[in-house]
């Protein structure tokens, strides 16, 4: 049979016409070549686009599957341990090698493993040292793990840092209330909470010789059970992949798992005992421990750079730049800084004392010493000492700003250098602020308390910290927002008192302050 012609013979019917249709088309000669095409060239259009979007969706589909499974590649190779051939040195700020608590066959590194489960093995003390000679020396934990550490000297004399540890398995007590193990829940919870635990303590070398980093590693073996005779542990075998179209999400979130497996680890860090005449000193020392309290006692230890992780109470420590981060607990205690502090809690409040040194460089330059200080989820109470080294004919400079998100924010500046400049800029949300300045700050200052009437206090009978029997002379400038105060604080002589104010030169610090939904006050010594 001839398909092309009974093609031919069947397409008046395909496109919808009669078999005589055709016939008295061809009688119509007046019909343009385009009007006697109407009928099957509309036709044809709609099937072919009826066509190309049929494959259209099917090509979508396909590219959409591939690219998910490249997507969930990607992913899986991402979780997946390095190679021990793996060049770790451009992840680890310098050290030759970047940890990785999988990675139990590495050559390079020789580790203590624990098996927490073993109760002789519980009894037993690890130790390890540290050189000070060291560009960056480090200690830091990763997994389920938490406890304390202590930073303190009296350390044999020479150049060690001694790392002591002890570990023990971590069940919370039933009656123990849930708001005493939030932070320990927190850290217990793990993908694996079943399998046996085991701690991983591995030193790495430094650049110059000798050990620079510490790290500590929590890790669960999973055993799902296996054949007569095979104890090896068997390992969680990785999800299953998702089905072509993605199903309905699952009505919440599914729970977290019981916090019944962790480990609660007690560290003591001991700096070597300084000569009587030297002072210790130590170039870069951080540690990351976030789910550890860190105890320190008076450290009289010159740190060029400090960071510390994790919660702190410290009875004194400083250092040129010293930074304190903490993501569970609070930060408690006496720090001090010559050229930055940075001082951030997460959830717990900042209650501490600050020492700000400005120190003239040796090209006699001034730069201006640095806080930070931020409360996310609770209050600011910091009293803060403006102190110096600088000659007499030098000018210390300051910058300080506080940012309390839920939570007030109370700052009391106890000292100021005279004839020193002060920057201050805070800001809190729903919450108060209120600042004490040193009686020695002179400058301009704007006070916005959104919804609120600021509040400045400036007491008469403050004596003038020059001694020269000076007057303070407070002005407020004319603003078009109710809620906000601007002027300038200057100590001026009793003649000179009515044009204070009005010259550019003169105030030397600033100070801004900035409350929504809250009252603001800033009181003058």
């Amino acid at each position: 049979m001839d398909h092309k012609r009974a093609d031919e013979e069947h397409w008046p019917l395909l496109a919808g016409q009669r078999p005589d249709d055709e016939e008295r088309l061809s009688q119509k000669t007046d019909q343009t070549p385009e009007s006697l095409a109407v009928g099957p060239s509309r036709c044809h259009k709609i099937h072919r686009a009826v066509v190309w979007t049929t494959k259209g969706l099917v090509l979508a589909g396909i590219l959409v599957y591939l690219f998910a499974g490249v997507g969930r590649g990607m992913v899986e190779t991402s979780l997946a341990p390095p190679p021990s051939e793996t060049d770790f040195s451009a992840f680890h700020h310098g050290f030759e090698l970047l940890p990785y608590p999988h990675d139990f066959d590495d050559p390079r590194v020789t580790c203590e493993i624990v098996n927490i489960t073993d109760s002789a093995a519980l009894l037993k003390s690890l130790s390890f040292n540290l050189t000070t000679k060291a560009d960056k020396i480090k200690v830091f934990a990763r997994g389920p793990i938490f406890g304390n550490v202590t930073l303190e000297s009296g350390g044999t004399a020479g150049d060690d840092i001694e790392v002591d540890l002890k570990f023990k398995h971590y069940n919370p007590p039933k009656d123990e209330p849930s708001d005493e193990i939030g932070d320990k829940a927190m850290f217990a919870r793990s993908r694996h909470p079943q399998g046996p635990l085991k701690v991983k303590v591995c030193p790495f070398y430094a650049p110059g010789g000798g050990y620079g980093a510490l790290g500590i590693f929590a890790i669960h073996e999973c055993d799902h059970g296996s054949a007569a005779g095979d104890n090896k542990p068997r390992h969680h075998p990785g999800p299953p992949p998702p089905p072509p179209r993605r199903p309905h999400p699952p009505p919440g979130s599914p729970p977290l798992p019981p916090p019944q497996s962790a480990i609660e680890a007690s560290i003591a860090i001991r700096f070597p005992q300084p000569s009587a005449l030297d002072r210790l000193e130590i170039h870069d020392f951080s540690t990351e421990l976030a789910g550890f309290k860190h105890s320190i006692p008076n450290l009289d230890i010159a740190f060029t750079r400090l960071t510390l992780v994790g919660e702190v109470e410290a009875a004194g420590v400083g250092a040129t730049e010293l930074e304190v981060v903490n993501i569970f607990g609070g930060l408690k205690g006496n720090f001090s800084a010559s050229s930055k502090l940075v001082l951030i809690s997460s959830t717990g409040p900042i209650d501490v004392n600050v020492e700000l040194w400005n120190v003239e460089s040796e090209e006699g330059l001034i730069e201006p010493t640095k806080m930070t200080i931020v409360a996310d989820k609770s209050y600011i109470h910091a009293n803060v000492s403006l102190l110096t080294y600088s000659s007499e004919n030098t000018k210390p400079s300051y910058l300080v700003n506080a940012v309390a998100s839920n939570g007030f924010a109370h700052l009391n500046f106890t000292s100021q250098p005279l004839g020193s400049a002060l920057g201050l800029e805070t800001f809190s949300k729903d919450h108060p602020t209120s600042v004490y300045l040193h009686p020695a700050f002179e400058g301009r200052f704007a006070v916005n308390s959104v919804f609120y009437d600021p509040v400045i206090v400036a007491p008469d009978d403050t004596e003038d910290p020059y001694g020269e029997g000076r007057k303070r002379v407070v002005k407020l400038e004319k603003t078009w927002l109710p809620w906000t105060k601007k002027g300038s604080v200057e100590w001026v002589k009793e003649s000179d008192a009515e044009g204070a104010g009005e010259s550019t030169d003169v105030p030397l610090g600033t100070v801004k302050m900035t409350t929504v939904n809250a009252p603001a006050a800033m009181i003058l010594g």
